[in-house]
């Protein structure tokens, strides 16, 4: 019995979940999951440039300095990835893991986000298939787990666009002004994000062109655009004037005109050939062993048919602004490989993977709907588990290709595990001994051994001058003969050794 207090009875309608939400959350589940399994262990190692963001990021976390540019070991870095990585360091501790789990974060709100952006400019399915096969790339799911700053790249531009899209359709304010925040923000992520302000120009006078009528928009909204850009800019700008080096110094050094403005076209013109390759050709891939299975195509072969069928549509559809942006996405997001030595180079044309991935979508919808019904007399339901059983296939398969990658010998050897076990070493025995620990120096003053060893101090050498009570790593044979004659009675107390078993470093504790 309810008695009449004044208080309404609760009410028995259920919480209704559409299968879009449903779907949904089984893709943020996966694609957290594929991010964070075995993280640890995959891939091993910490390569040296990631050794260098862990270190300057703990500059920031010790409160040492708060810089807006980077240039430690003369390597020139944005700022925006490690100020993330400083601020993991307080929730998961200074390590190995949380240096990578910085970018299993932003990766995995890469694939959501991109969900919402291509639903808004399409439809849920194409973003669900668009987003899945994001989530389950190869590609992305490498730079999704190594602490490398270009994961950032793909999650601002998306968030401009989308951003961008909205301003045109609603003509409110505040996406425009969010438009330029991302565009400012985005500047401070990586090398190729400089591109973006000239990618956002370009898709505005193209909708000024073609879609005048519809979702043209104020010019002083899209002075408000780059108004916001500049502002949030300026801080980096003043430090790019004061500091040249900080925006020249690493265009410099992998620019193809180190040799002159016709070695240069030359260059371009291979490049070009190479970055259209590496996406369906077998032993054409990326060969850099740290971006990549060396040669393996950027796609598996399913996903470039759907590619090539994705862009033949977009380019039919290309009065259409959306379809236009996809197509400069694209294209543009590339041209840094194009423009730089050792191409092609995944981890320089990240940019490109949304657009990428869109365009894959747009095919595999396209066949869905015009293709499979076509050709198959069946009903709705046959057609459905078919097109999951093929978008299954290819997400299955780059995962594969994922963890052949992680596993193989080249990448162990790549990503200096020797040197993050040696690091490891020297911080049981700094905990344990009262011993002092030596390193020849071009190893003590390694990165990764530095990161590794934290918080632990060690000494280096370069003449030796042996003293008891010691303990020296040695990598030539001369200095462990010339330690065995000084110490007969000291003793080998650990090998180092590669992956083929062969000894690159032993310690001796005299």
């Amino acid at each position: 019995m309810i008695l009449n207090s004044g208080i309404a009875p609760i009410s028995k309608s259920r919480i209704v979940v559409s299968k879009s939400e449903i779907y949904l959350l089984i893709l943020l589940i996966l694609t957290v999951f594929l991010r964070v399994f075995l993280l640890p262990t995959y891939p091993p190692g910490l390569w040296y440039d990631e050794a260098i963001n862990g270190l300057d990021a703990l500059t920031i976390y010790s409160g040492k300095a708060y810089p807006i540019f980077f240039d430690s070991y003369g390597h020139p870095r944005e700022p925006l990835f490690l100020y993330f990585i400083a601020v993991l360091y307080s929730i998961f501790g200074v390590s190995a893991f949380t240096l990578r789990v910085a970018a299993a974060i932003i990766g995995s709100i890469t694939v959501i986000v991109f969900y919402y952006f291509i639903r808004y400019l399409f439809t849920n399915r194409i973003a669900f298939i668009a987003s899945f096969l994001l989530a389950t790339a190869k590609w992305h799911l490498i730079f999704s787990r190594l602490s490398f700053r270009t994961i950032l790249t793909p999650l601002l531009l998306i968030l401009v666009c989308y951003c961008l899209f909205r301003a045109f359709n609603e003509r409110k304010r505040i996406w425009y002004i969010l438009t330029g925040i991302f565009l400012g923000i985005g500047m401070y992520t990586y090398l190729a994000f400089r591109l973006a302000p000239l990618f956002i120009l370009i898709i505005i006078m193209y909708a000024y062109v073609q879609e005048k009528n519809t979702i043209v928009p104020r010019k002083s909204n899209i002075a408000i655009i780059f108004l916001v850009w500049f502002l949030v800019f300026l801080p980096l700008l003043i430090d790019y004037i004061v500091h040249p080096f900080h925006f020249f110094g690493r265009t410099d050094e992998v620019t193809v005109f180190q040799n002159g403005f016709g070695e240069g076209i030359k260059h371009i013109v291979a490049n070009a050939l190479k970055v259209a390759m590496m996406f369906s050709i077998p032993g054409k891939g990326d060969p850099e062993p740290k971006h990549n299975f060396p040669g393996e195509p950027a796609l598996p072969f399913f996903l470039s048919i759907f590619l090539v069928i994705g862009t033949i549509v977009a380019v039919k559809k290309i009065q259409d602004t959306r379809y236009f942006t996809l197509l400069v996405w694209f294209i543009l997001f590339l041209t840094p490989s194009v423009f730089s030595m050792g191409a092609p180079n995944t981890l320089r044309t990240t940019g490109a993977l949304p657009a990428l991935y869109a365009l894959i979508a747009l095919g595999f919808d396209w066949v869905y709907t015009f293709g499979l019904h076509k050709l198959l007399s069946q009903t709705h339901r046959v057609l459905n588990i078919i097109a999951v059983i093929i978008l299954l296939y290819c997400g299955s398969v780059g995962v594969y290709q994922y963890f052949r990658w992680a596993k193989s010998d080249r990448t162990w050897l790549a990503f200096n595990t020797a040197e993050v076990e040696l690091g490891h070493q020297i911080k049981l025995w700094s905990s344990d001994s009262k011993s002092a620990i030596y390193l020849p120096k071009v190893v003590a003053e390694h990165p990764t051994v530095i990161f590794s060893a934290y918080p632990f101090d060690y000494f280096y050498y370069e003449t030796l001058d042996p003293l008891p009570n010691t303990i020296y790593i040695i990598i030539e044979p001369s200095i462990f003969v010339q330690l065995q004659t000084q110490f007969p009675n000291g003793n080998i107390i650990r090998e180092f050794k590669l992956i083929n078993g062969q000894t690159w470093a032993i310690a001796y504790k005299t």
